[in-house]
């Protein structure tokens, strides 16, 4: 115990590199000066610490609530590490400022807004397949982190953890209840569209992500989740495992991915449900008109925010 007190305190300074911690407690990976190396064949993302980040005490710090940090890839970090010598587990402390130049190449333009997928066709793996190699971002264990009863009040509560207000988190969820046709739980992270009888769309999940060829959303979905060795499919219309993972892809997505392509500041700006509601279908959700019912997304919305918010 004598490693994790006392005087003997070994400071670092690094740079963060990965940001989406699937365990959702804002923890980022940090590459250490002089313990890391920046050549990334020796020393890849994957094997790189995740460090905890200190938040203010303002925050909750319990049960999943509170707002996690904003660390961005590329920012310059102070921490220290919890376990003195031994020096395997980093903390965080503060962003130091600083004035990045960019190469050549950092300087041609990119439309960063753009959807970026792969065109291969993954939904056909084997849902029991299991994947033994270490994948990207590393070999991440689920642990049980949603805090509530049912679906819906689970997924409001890890939104508002994440800093979406409860006008925004019930907007967004008010979406999800007409896609996935929750039902008894609100959402269902095993919901599957099978209308077309003939030529199913076979969207999935609590946002409906859309393998078409037009959009290849659960591709992204699949392939996120199985990067992190995360479960994504389930049979079950309660699976808290399957539900984390839908709702942390989701968060990455529309915050990180392409926030500007789906709406995410214009979502978040308004105070107004009915709108917030309205641009989250249209940019995000994007169903055919059809199928919108945007009076009852509106509507879910609004019960949502009276019975979380």
């Amino acid at each position: 115990m004598n490693k994790f007190y006392g005087n003997n305190i070994r400071w670092f300074i690094g740079i963060c590199e990965c940001i989406s911690d699937p365990l959702h407690l804002g923890r980022v990976r940090v590459r250490i000066y002089g313990i890391h190396g920046e050549n990334l064949d020796e020393v890849p993302e994957s094997s790189l610490p995740w460090a905890t980040v200190m938040i203010p005490t303002t925050e909750d710090g319990v049960s999943g609530l509170g707002r996690n940090p904003n660390l961005k890839p590329g920012a310059m970090v102070f921490g220290i590490f919890t376990d003195g010598d031994m020096s395997q587990q980093p903390m965080i402390l503060g962003s130091m400022p600083r004035i990045e130049i960019r190469d050549k190449q950092q300087e041609v333009p990119k439309n960063n807004d753009a959807p970026e997928v792969s065109t291969k066709d993954i939904t056909t793996k084997n849902k029991s397949e299991t994947n033994n190699e270490i994948p990207k971002k590393g070999a991440i264990a689920y642990t049980k982190g949603l805090v509530g009863t049912k679906n819906v009040e689970k997924a409001f509560n890890f939104l508002i953890s994440n800093g979406y207000k409860p006008v925004t988190a019930a907007a967004i969820l008010g979406n999800f209840i007409v896609e996935s046709q929750g039902e008894g739980q609100g959402i269902r992270p095993n919901a599957v569209n099978r209308e077309n009888v003939e030529n199913p769309e076979l969207s999935y999940g609590i946002a409906q992500w859309n393998p078409g060829p037009g959009a290849l959303r659960k591709q992204e979905l699949v392939a996120w989740a199985t990067d992190r060795r995360l479960k994504w499919f389930t049979e079950s219309p309660v699976d808290d495992e399957a539900l984390l993972t839908q709702l942390q892809f989701f968060h990455w997505d529309f915050k990180t991915q392409r926030p500007g392509f789906y709406g995410y500041n214009d979502v978040i700006a308004t105070d107004n449900i009915a709108t917030a509601t309205k641009i989250f279908m249209n940019k995000y959700e994007r169903p055919h008109p059809s199928k919108a019912k945007l009076g009852q997304r509106i509507k879910n919305a609004k019960v949502t925010l009276e019975t979380f918010g």
